[in-house]
């Protein structure tokens, strides 16, 4: 794994000065949300377009190029990059696909860049894929399970405490 800090000291001005929405999803985003395992690559959302319109600044990094990637658990529009040994995958938000281990169908993957969670790491602010949508794809997926079965404890306690914390004293004026 390259380093972390690095790739988002240039990937995240790149997006923001393009006016790019996006959220960090993924391994990446469960670890800001408390799980403790290692980051494997950074995973991130975006319009579709978007991976168009960013070539000529990502060529240099590009491993795999923006393309429709299809296997057991993802049908998405990806591209990969290797920014310094750090893997970025960037996805497009148009006709993105989880394989649901429970029904054995695709359910689209729910991206909304309105709904997310604002948190300050790594010196960048951040918008994290909202908790709940981030959930539901973490419970359907089916490779590495105990590797997703930790992040989902992780989301779920994060969720749990943010009630906890969000909900007015009952009974106090």
């Amino acid at each position: 794994m390259g380093d972390l800090r690095s790739a988002l000291d240039w990937l995240i001005p790149l997006l923001k000065e393009r006016s790019i929405p996006f959220h960090i999803t993924g391994g990446f985003a469960a670890h800001l949300y408390g799980a403790n395992r290692s980051v494997n690559d950074i995973d991130i959302d975006l319009p579709t377009p978007a991976l168009i319109s960013l070539k000529s600044a990502i060529d240099p990094y590009i491993q795999d190029p923006p393309q429709r990637y299809k296997d057991a658990t993802w049908d998405i529009y990806v591209c990969t990059l290797n920014y310094q040994g750090q893997l970025i995958d960037l996805t497009g938000d148009s006709e993105a696909y989880i394989s649901n281990k429970h029904t054995g169908g695709w359910d689209p993957l729910t991206i909304n860049f309105d709904k997310v969670i604002w948190v300050n790491a790594f010196g960048h602010r951040l918008p994290l894929q909202n908790p709940d949508d981030l959930l539901s794809y973490k419970l359907k997926i089916k490779y590495d399970e105990l590797k997703h079965l930790a992040d989902v404890e992780a989301i779920r306690l994060y969720i749990h405490n943010k009630r906890l914390h969000s909900t007015p004293a009952c009974g106090r004026e």
